[in-house]
């Protein structure tokens, strides 16, 4: 009995881990489409932190290919932020990244996915 006890402990506590972590990106894949000459290589994406309490980003992920920046990297509760990244190419082809970004109140990394056809690489970056 006591094992039980135990358990149903267990899992409301792992509950209201899981209830309290709770950053999202809108977008969570980004999608560069096409890259030529000209295009557009920057892109917002919103996180919010839909938990009860602040949230703080601990570090990212992204490759030296993309330049970030963070209006703030502190998220109140019922809060937007902006994550602008810019996308400086090196290599022509097909790029598909998968971005781990941390935050204080959860247990594992908010994971963001790149997408791009590269047919044009800026020799300036």
């Amino acid at each position: 009995m006591n094992y039980m006890r135990i358990f149903i402990l267990f899992c409301f506590g792992l509950l209201s881990i899981v209830s309290n972590a709770q950053v999202t990106a809108e977008p969570t894949k980004v999608q560069y489409g096409e890259m030529e000459k000209g295009s557009d290589r920057v892109i917002d994406v919103l996180l919010k932190n839909s938990g009860p309490k602040d949230t703080y980003m601990l570090r990212s992920e992204f490759d030296p290919e993309y330049s970030i920046l963070f209006s703030s990297r502190t998220i109140q509760p019922d809060s937007t932020v902006t994550l602008r990244i810019k996308y400086n190419p090196r290599k022509l082809g097909t790029h598909k990244d998968k971005v781990p970004i941390y935050f204080t109140t959860m247990q594992e990394p908010l994971m963001m996915q790149i997408n791009a056809q590269v047919n044009y690489v800026d020799p300036s970056n």
